[in-house]
Formats: structure tokens, C-alpha cells, sequence
């Protein structure tokens, strides 16, 4: 019944994306990590059961004045303008979950980390996703 849930909930997040995005990523089982080129977009419920208490390094690449607002709890934040000058910060070998504020921003991350050799990837796509289904922000740590 869980795998059914799961399976739903991703299948009516991918319906979502696609009628947001101008360029749509097609989502994967969650538990799949690959390559960024086809890195799995998660839904919010799972991120929270499968991998918000997880070892793993969350990214926010959204800009100082959306971060203001609030944050995913545990969230590191590197704008992604400076995502690259900034690449030595993310833990080598750590899965990183990246997300933004509508999505198209993560998945320019999750390339940028792939091509800077991070491998386990998974896109979290945006707060509007996170907020939508009823998660909070919080403030973020420094």
C-alpha cells in the first residue's frame, strides 16, 4: 500500500511539473539515485520519509532575498549563481538533494554538481512543491 502511495504521489507531482516547466524531468523511483542528467525529481512526502532524517546534504540555490523568506529545515544555501566558485562546500560522496523556488533552478544545479563529479543527485524541485503540500520553512541556520 506504502509503494502505491509513493508511487501515486510521484505520478501526480511529474503531472504537475509538466504543466509548470518549460522543461520537464520525468521522475524516477525515489529510492534510484542517478546521474544528473536523468536525476530523480522527489516529491516533497517522500524527501520527509525517505530521506529528511537520512544522512545527506540539502541544498537551497535559491537568491538571499527568497532565503529570507524561509527555508526547508537542515537546508544549506548557495545561490546558484555562485554555485560553482562555491562547489568545495558540498561534502564529496554525499547524496545532495537541490531545490528552489519553482524548480528549473534545481535542475540547473543538480548539472552543474554533476559535472563537478557529485553523483548522487536528487531534485527536490521547488518551495511552491514543499509549501503545497502543507510543509513549512523555517529560518536558516548560519
Amino acid at each position: 500500500m506504502k509503494r502505491i502511495m509513493i508511487l501515486l504521489s510521484s505520478t501526480l507531482l511529474a503531472v504537475a511539473l509538466v504543466g509548470c516547466a518549460s522543461n520537464p524531468v520525468a521522475p524516477a523511483e525515489s529510492s534510484t539515485i542517478q546521474p544528473a542528467a536523468s536525476a530523480p525529481v522527489i516529491p516533497p512526502a517522500d524527501y520527509v520519509t525517505s530521506y529528511a532524517d537520512s544522512d545527506h546534504y540539502l541544498l537551497d540555490v535559491r537568491e538571499n532575498s527568497e532565503v529570507a523568506r524561509g527555508v526547508i529545515p537542515g537546508a544549506n544555501h548557495i545561490p546558484l549563481g555562485q554555485l560553482e566558485a562555491r562547489i568545495s562546500e558540498i561534502p564529496a560522496g554525499a547524496t545532495v538533494v537541490v531545490y528552489c523556488n519553482s524548480g528549473n533552478r534545481s535542475r540547473r544545479a543538480v548539472n552543474i554538481l554533476n559535472n563537478a563529479g557529485h553523483n548522487q543527485l536528487l531534485d527536490l524541485g521547488g518551495i511552491m512543491q514543499w509549501q503545497g503540500a502543507g510543509y513549512d520553512l523555517v529560518p536558516l541556520e548560519n
